[in-house]
């Protein structure tokens, strides 16, 4: 796994991260697909995002004009985020396909629901989204992970 801190930037050549986010559309499958593409690519690590539509989202919130643009269904922003949710399982098997193809792991997890749950499993680093960044709860069970 990459060392995350640095004290000699001037050194270091950039790290990658391919930002898989939730372009696998829930299929675990292309969720390989995309670590394939990153290791192709020549990303140092590809990053997922773990959250629950529950904690996202209220049952009826409208999706937001970009969203709308993306497929033109009529569902609702929690039912598009519900069918993109990933199983902790399918997260193990995805960080397992990553290391085995050699590309670090990342994700940014919505709550510490997540966090704790993606520590159980082996994740040793974490993105923090901008909208999180107030979230002091999630802040906190980040920061005891060290």
């Amino acid at each position: 796994m990459h060392t995350w801190h640095t004290t000699d930037t001037d050194s270091q050549a950039p790290y990658i991260i391919a930002d898989a986010g939730v372009n696998h559309n829930g299929d675990i499958n292309k969720g390989f697909e995309l670590i394939e593409i990153a290791k192709q690519a020549e990303a140092d690590c590809v990053k997922f995002q773990a959250f629950t539509a529950d904690d996202l989202a209220i049952k009826h919130a409208q999706k937001a004009d970009y969203q709308l643009q993306g497929d033109g269904s009529e569902q609702s922003q929690h039912e598009m985020l519900k069918q993109l949710e990933l199983s902790l399982e399918t997260f193990a098997k995805l960080k397992n396909y990553s290391d085995t193809f050699g590309i670090d792991f990342l994700t940014t997890p919505f709550s510490p629901y997540w966090v704790d749950q993606l520590v159980s499993i082996g994740n040793t680093a974490f993105k923090i989204s901008s909208g999180s960044i107030g979230q002091t709860s999630l802040l906190t069970a980040i920061d005891k992970t060290k």
